[in-house]
């Protein structure tokens, strides 16, 4: 490393001197400093490569200051530098306002005019030190005035003029002219703007002069560091020598008859001129009542039409004459401008394209401008395409502001404004850089964005938990986001370690940026050794891991002072882990984990290891066999570290104690009066932390076989096999046998072993292997007791179960018919069942209900005996007890129904009445019940109705109507009279019923109820019929099949249209009358239908929109409106355009101002605003044409080129699409036409029209084509071809002729000189006339009417 020890300067030559300049306020200082003031020692220079240096910076006071700086050392990347800022050779210390960080940042917050000066940041590390290059801060400034103003200044016309300004700043000043308060454009002077040294100079260059250059001018200064701060210098005059102009020219005048107007006019140059004013026939206009006559002013009072004209300010001095002159207009009517569509605010992006609309009416028609207040439209990216719409493509920042319609009509003017947002995307200007830095020490990562709106900055990091944060943030313990969006970390931890990403939003749109920040440290342990205990002989495996940046270098173990190394006893793995092999008690104790990497050791971290031995256990006696009764004692005694636990065991299950079982304290077991419950295998298990063991011994009886079958009876259902178990244990498997018993136990016949008689009990059983009696296909003779028996060659056991069988129910016997007079005393009714379980009974009266024996009436009494059920009807009656009864028993396998005739003598029940109708008659009937049968008869309308034609009665007591319509408008009547009395029942179409009420509407859906008719017939009403008309469309419909006895909701009905509603009930016999009218409702408003017929027609830049009225439109029409969306087929559709349409029963819409040869989508849906809903879209695409051209060709001329050609000339246009330029043309005189001319270039700027007639007047006129259309033609031009003087002609004049032709030659010389004399001075006084832009109408600006006069 270089000695960087060093204190004197005297080394240093001259040469080594370093001259900086920079600016401070209020005065200039040059500032000179040698290698020593800045800082840097003679001849240093390390193996440090800067890969971050501080440049020179200008900054204005109090704005924040960040430099950055960093390397690495070349040799060793690994090494980690430090940073020290030097300024005059001093460290720099940190304090409120200038702050270092230790990974080479320098801050400070607020520059001031001290921290000027130069900076050097010094990097040192792994016995190396090296510096950066020294980096200047200077202050932004700019001059309280101007150094240099322009000077006023006299000049003659079309001489040169030369105007120069300067002002000291830094940096360097943007410098703009103004001449009379406006900026000057670069078409009018050349301005060229530098620095010298600090002095920003400009100048403005005019090669030659004319009148506009007049005036005065000053210089506008800027700095680009110092918003808000402009200078101006003192203004300069330039007084224009020569000819007059005109400063102010009359300006064209609309005035209303009887009203007064004033031209104004004002001139320039010198001397002053002297100003008359000429009316249409070039007369001085003289001071009167009528004209008020002033050197700068014209007023006419009381104007009437005959006023109409142009006229005309002359200007004169010594040094010649100007005119210029202005039209007035006048109107016999007059409305005040107003807007019938001023212009919207508007937002677009940068790049985009944005067009703002504006109309107005006004008598006379006004005319509309466009202005940007406090700025200039945009030149070469805005256009008119059509009076009042200004459009600006490729849209840019400055483009911002607000645009002013004016709207003007000579009379009145008014103005608009709207507002243009600009958007822009956002973009970095200073991206953060990848760090490394230590732990504990600080970061800090740049991060600026420009866009419009201004971007939000934030900023996501390896702290999940943190969110996004924000610009600026709440500053945690360790991480903040400043006010200009840098992340700062003030003290670093290994978590904070990752990917950072700063991201800038605005409404525009979202960009990203992320760096890595690396945290070197020492090692941090990962995975934790956890404590041991292990089983003596066993492997244990220990594990340790760290990580670490640096990569971690090695990991070692200790065992109490002793560094562990491969060895038989122990493996140290490459991973961290260690293994200990057949662990020993010599190897209990802790083991001690350590990390290292370059940056240093990590903290230990340690592990205790425990060693077990395993128990081992011994029971005694073993293997014994004991009588019941006896007593038993079992030992068990164990060894093992720790001291194990015992526990008894029985069968392999925690023993449960008994009465007669006791555990002593030295862990006997012993058993009081052996039970055969204690009998079986007995294990004592002995357990510790090293592990289990366990020894057995068994408990054993002598050998008896034992039923371990559950007892109780059993129920098979009949057919079904029935399984009588029995299962026996015993060391010496027994046999089991099944005998047929009875309830005392008594051993009957054997069975199950095949050799019963069929047809005896138990016929179809065998015996399982397990012991088990299976008994096939089980009928009731099966049911009994039977008795199962265990032997082996000890003795044997038995058990008796009972078997009962299920079947279904069954009744035996009922009454077999009754019959009794009704009114008597009882009716008995007898049912006898069978069946297992025992059916229950359940009655039925002839109605098919059931009979409820706690009916109120106490008419029904119901006794179930055993298997027997009686019905006991006390009194019986004929309308509900002549018929079949029912007895119904049921049980879980089935039911069985039997049926009892009951009669009763009485009065005849009519049961119902019914009415057949078929094509074209109706069977009437009446259907009774009751003994004797009655007999039948009917009447009609109080007449027999057998005696009336057309009617009949059948043998069955059935009427038939052969007429429908009769018998629809008939009342019949059923009379059966039997013995004991008569009955009779009315039939006939139902009443009407109650007129419909109206509840709830919809578009389609109406609600109605109502009352149904007074009861008049014994047929019941089925059904309703819904008459309704439709008024609009003068229709009517029923709906019919109607079930509900109140009501109905009609669907399907017509949207918005008025209905009337009219109900009629029907019965079997047929409907009755319609209802009166409910009162006429309109149902609600639905969607329209959609338009049909729908096109499209490219009308050149527009669209022609035309459809079909939609077939119905389902609401009221003031609600209907057509939406026209549309748009390019590029676009997204949630970009495209709605324009929405009155429904004004015009069925077209032009859209207007398209982009020329693009294709559009359009889709039109019908709306209704009421409801906010529309139909279905129909959807067209198509592509635009051009636009028609709407302005004439300019500069036509024709003129003769001979006695049989014209010459025409024409400014060429400059337009898309262009196809041809027309030219037409015809004799004036005989009106005959040509075939038109085509000249398809359209740089092309003449043609020569051929093969005239002599000395003839033709009239020529011009347009031009494009693939929009034709534009609209130029004036006529009336030119006449050059008399043909023929050469035989001259010769037949001999002599004489050439001596006339000579005097006359001469003679057309001189008129010729003359004439160009007077054409030269009639252009001279033209020179300096204003030229109307194409893109204005030529009546709306003052025109030298003597030049237009001349010209035409």
């Amino acid at each position: 490393m270089k000695d960087p020890s060093w204190t004197s300067t005297s080394q240093y030559s001259p040469a080594a001197m370093v001259l900086f300049k920079f600016s401070r306020l209020p005065a200039l200082f040059l500032v000179f400093y040698s290698l020593s003031d800045v800082g840097l020692p003679p001849g240093v220079a390390g193996l440090i490569q800067f890969l971050q240096e501080p440049s020179s910076v200008t900054v204005p006071l109090a704005q924040p200051l960040w430099w950055h700086c960093s390397g690495r050392l070349v040799e060793a990347s690994d090494v980690t530098l430090s940073y020290t800022w030097l300024r005059g050779g001093n460290p720099l210390d940190s304090n409120s306002n200038t702050e270092t960080f230790p990974n080479g940042t320098l801050h400070i917050r607020a520059v001031g005019a001290d921290d000027a000066g130069p900076y050097l940041c010094r990097a040192q590390g792994g016995g190396e030190i090296d510096y950066t290059d020294a980096a200047i801060l200077s202050i932004a400034t700019l001059g309280s005035s101007f150094a240099l103003d322009p000077i006023s200044r006299s000049i003659t016309l079309g001489n040169p003029l030369s105007l120069e300004c300067s002002i000291v700043s830094n940096p360097t000043a943007t410098v703009s002219w103004q001449r009379n308060g406006s900026p000057v454009q670069e078409s009018d002077a050349i301005i060229a703007t530098g620095a010298v040294d600090t002095e920003t100079r400009s100048s403005l260059h005019v090669a030659s002069v004319d009148h506009q250059h007049g005036g005065q001018y000053r210089c506008l200064a800027t700095n680009e560091l110092l918003d808000g701060q402009t200078r101006f210098s003192e203004p300069a005059t330039v007084t224009l020598i020569g000819r007059p102009g005109f400063s102010t020219p009359p300006s064209p005048q609309v005035a209303v008859v009887g009203s007064s107007v004033t031209f104004q006019c004002s001139t320039t140059g010198s001397p002053m001129a002297t100003i008359a004013w000429l009316d249409a026939d070039d007369a001085v206009i003289q001071d009167s009542q009528h004209f008020l006559v002033s050197p700068g002013s014209l007023r006419i009072n009381d104007v009437q039409l005959k006023d109409s004209g142009y006229y005309t300010c002359r200007a004169t001095n010594e040094y010649g004459e100007n005119t210029a002159s202005a039209l007035l207009t006048v109107a016999a009517s007059y409305r005040p401008v107003a807007f019938t569509q001023p212009p919207m605010d508007q937002t677009v992006e940068v790049g985009g394209r944005v067009i703002f609309a504006c109309e107005a009416d006004g008598v006379p028609p006004p005319t509309i401008t466009w202005t940007k207040d406090g700025g200039s439209i945009a030149v070469g990216r805005t256009d008119e395409p059509v009076p009042g719409r200004l459009r600006i493509t490729d849209v840019q920042t400055p483009d911002s502001g607000f645009y002013v319609c004016t709207a003007t009509n000579g009379l009145s003017t008014d103005s608009q404004t709207a507002q243009l947002i600009i958007q822009e995307q956002p973009h970095f200007t200073t991206v953060p850089e990848a760090t490394t830095v230590l732990v504990d020490e600080a970061v800090l990562l740049n991060c600026l964005a420009e866009g419009r709106p201004e971007p939000e900055i934030s900023w996501t990091t390896p702290l999940t938990a943190l969110g996004i944060l924000q610009m600026p943030s709440q500053p945690t313990p360790t991480l903040e986001v400043a006010s200009n969006g840098s992340l700062i970390l003030s003290t670093v931890r290994r978590e904070h370690a990752g990917i950072y990403t700063c991201t800038a939003s605005n409404t525009v749109g979202i960009v990203s940026t992320e760096a890595r920040v690396t945290v070197h440290g020492p090692p941090v342990i990962t995975r934790t050794p956890s404590d041991v205990t292990a089983i003596e002989g066993a492997v244990v495996m220990l594990s340790c891991r760290a990580t670490g940046v640096p990569a971690v270098q090695s990991i070692t173990w200790t065992f109490g002072s002793e560094l562990l190394e491969t060895s038989l006893r122990y493996e140290v793995f490459d991973n961290g882990d260690l293994r200990i092999v057949n662990i020993g008690e010599a190897q209990e104790g802790t083991y001690t984990c350590q990390a290292v990497n370059a940056v240093g050791p990590s903290p230990t971290v340690s592990a205790h290891v425990t060693v077990h031995v395993s128990p081992a256990v011994e029971v005694r006696p073993v293997g014994l066999t004991y009588d019941l009764g006896s007593n038993v004692t079992l030992f068990c005694e164990a060894t093992g570290d720790p001291t194990p636990v015992l526990e008894w065991l029985k069968d392999g299950m925690s023993l449960v104690l008994a009465d007669n079982v006791v555990v002593l304290t030295n862990f006997s077991l012993v058993i009081v009066g052996l039970e055969r419950d204690n009998t079986g295998s007995y294990q004592c298990m002995a357990t510790n932390d090293a592990g289990v063991a366990q020894a057995s011994t068994t408990v054993m009886t002598p050998d008896i076989p034992e039923i371990i079958s559950t007892d109780g009876n059993v129920t098979v259902n009949q057919t079904q096999v029935g399984v009588l178990p029995c299962r026996a244990h015993a060391r010496e498997r027994p046999s089991i046998l099944w005998y047929l018993s009875d309830p005392m136990g008594v051993r009957g016949d054997g069975i199950g072993r095949g050799e019963n008689l069929p047809g005896t009990r138990g016929y179809q059983s065998s015996i399982t292997e397990e012991g088990d009696l299976v008994i096939g296909a089980v009928s009731t003779e099966d049911k009994g007791w039977y008795l199962c028996r265990a032997t082996n060659s000890v003795g044997s056991v038995t058990q008796l179960i009972y078997m009962s069988v299920n079947y279904p129910a069954l009744i035996e016997s009922t009454n077999v018919r009754l019959t009794g007079s009704g009114g008597s005393s009882r009716a008995i009714l007898t049912c006898e069942v069978d069946g297992h379980p025992l059916p229950s009974v359940t009655w039925y009266l002839p109605s098919g209900e059931p009979v409820v024996p706690t009916d109120d009436s106490g008419r029904y009494f119901i006794n179930h005996i055993n298997a027997s059920s009686f019905l006991v009807v006390n009194p019986p009656e004929v309308r509900l007890h002549d018929g079949d009864f029912r007895c119904e028993a049921e049980n879980i396998l089935g039911s069985d129904v039997a049926a009892i005739t009951v009669t009763i003598q009485g009065i005849p029940v009519i049961v119902s009445v019914s009415a057949d109708v078929s094509t074209s008659s109706v069977m009437l009937r009446c259907f009774s019940k009751g003994a004797p049968t009655p007999q039948i008869s009917w009447a009609r309308d109080g007449s027999f109705a057998n005696l009336i034609p057309g009617h009949s009665v059948l043998v069955d007591g059935a009427l038939i109507v052969s007429d429908f319509g009769a018998a629809l408008r008939g009342r019949y009547v059923c009379h059966l009279q039997n013995r004991h009395g008569v009955v009779s029942a009315a039939l006939q179409a139902p009443s009407r019923p109650s007129r419909p009420e109206v509840g709830a509407i919809t578009s389609r859906d109406v609600k109605l109820s109502w009352d149904p008719p007074v009861p008049n017939s014994n047929l019941s009403v089925d059904s309703y019929e819904v008459r309704y008309w439709q008024l609009w469309m003068n229709t009517s419909a029923v709906r019919t099949g109607i079930r509900e006895t109140t009501g109905v909701t009609l669907q399907g009905l017509s949207p918005y249209t008025p209905h009337q509603f009219e109900v009629r009930a029907r019965n079997g016999l047929g409907a009755g009358d319609f209802s009166d009218p409910s009162v006429m409702i309109f149902t609600s408003e639905d969607v329209p239908d959609a338009v049909g017929g729908f096109t499209l027609k490219s009308v050149g830049n527009s669209i022609l929109v035309s459809w079909d009225e939609p077939v119905a439109l389902h609401g009221n029409r003031e609600h209907i409106v057509y939406d026209l969306v549309y748009g390019p087929i590029t676009e997204s559709t949630s970009g495209h355009v709605t324009f929405t349409k009155a429904h004004d029963g015009i069925a077209l819409q032009l859209l207007p101002d398209l982009e020329p040869a693009t294709e559009y989508q359009v889709a039109l849906r019908v709306r209704n605003t009421f409801l906010g809903a529309w139909s279905n879209e129909v959807i067209g695409q198509i592509q635009t044409g051009y636009p028609a051209p709407v302005s004439v060709l300019r500069n036509v001329r024709a003129v003769s080129n001979s006695s049989d050609s014209i010459v025409v000339t024409w400014k060429a246009v400059s337009v898309a699409a262009f196809i041809r330029y027309i030219i037409s043309y015809r004799e004036s005189a005989s009106g005959s036409s040509f075939p038109d001319i085509s000249v398809n270039d359209t740089g092309a700027m003449q043609h020569i029209i051929t093969g005239l007639a002599p000395g003839t007047a033709y009239a020529v006129r011009m347009s031009y084509e494009t693939e929009g259309g034709i534009a609209p033609y130029s004036p006529e031009f009336i030119v006449r071809t050059d008399e043909d003087l023929s050469v035989s002609q001259q010769a037949q004049r001999g002599p004489i002729g050439f001596i006339v032709g000579g005097i006359f030659g001469v003679l057309v010389l001189i008129l010729v000189a003359l004439l160009m004399a007077l054409i030269y001075v009639r252009c001279r006084r033209t020179k300096d006339k204003f030229e109307p832009s194409p893109a204005f109408d030529p009546d709306s600006l003052w025109i030298n009417r003597r030049v237009l006069r001349y010209l035409i």
